[in-house]
């Protein structure tokens, strides 16, 4: 980035090896034969306390 700020890197060329780069990543992680799943942790959600059904008057 600092390259193509001093103008010593064209942003065209930065974004052809970004692409190159990822479209290598895809390849490799769909060409592994380890099947390995990852997922995320879930949350257990605790179900809210019921709110009080006491009401103030304003006077």
């Amino acid at each position: 980035m600092k390259e193509i700020e001093k103008g010593n890197y064209h942003a065209g060329s930065f974004v052809k090896n970004m692409k190159s780069m990822v479209e290598h990543l895809v390849y490799e992680v769909i060409r592994e034969q380890s099947h390995t799943k990852i997922a995320h942790p879930t949350e257990n959600k605790v179900p809210e306390k019921e709110k009080s059904t006491t009401t103030t008057e304003l006077v």
